[in-house]
């Protein structure tokens, strides 16, 4: 089935305790009250944070952190539900809202100037748009998958889970 927008949902089983699950993801998350307590030290704490967000009570909402701007970083969204041996963690990884809109509509662009192309009888150039709309959704893609892997591989270094 094709997928218009890249999104990917996995559960985690775990043996660690909800509260404990809570607590080591929001001991590697950057919050804003985090962000203003420490402020005159954060040359010396940068690696201390390994995703932005908010962590509550049995959910959280977060995001890799980078150091540059990584439009294909997903949102992980995560809900925490108790079991008698652990915990089962439900993630959901999708765009953020505005990657989405700009990936829909670049995409809609190039589709919409390849048939206008086609009506016209201009055949090399129509398909020269439904490969750049086509590439478009490649690159969108590998790349969402590139940092959804690298986040799960982070979340595993914080749950130790294998």
């Amino acid at each position: 089935m094709l997928k218009l927008i890249p999104y990917r949902y996995k559960i985690l089983i775990l043996t660690l305790q909800t509260d404990e699950v809570e607590y080591l993801i929001s001991s590697v998350t950057e919050t804003p009250e985090s962000t203003l307590q420490f402020y005159e030290q954060k040359d010396k704490i940068k690696d201390l944070f390994k995703f932005r967000g908010i962590v509550d009570s049995k959910k959280f909402i977060i995001s890799r952190k980078s150091g540059y701007y990584q439009p294909f970083v997903p949102l992980i969204i995560g809900k925490i539900d108790t079991t008698s041996n652990g915990c089962i963690v439900h993630l959901t990884f999708k765009l953020f809202n505005n990657t989405q809109y700009m990936l829909l509509l670049s995409t809609l662009f190039f589709f919409g100037y390849g048939v206008v192309k086609l009506l016209h009888e201009d055949i090399t150039t129509s398909g020269i748009f439904f490969g750049l709309c086509l590439l478009n959704y490649i690159v969108a893609f590998s790349n969402f998958n590139v940092h959804t892997r690298e986040a799960l591989k982070q979340l595993n270094n914080v749950l130790s889970w294998d």
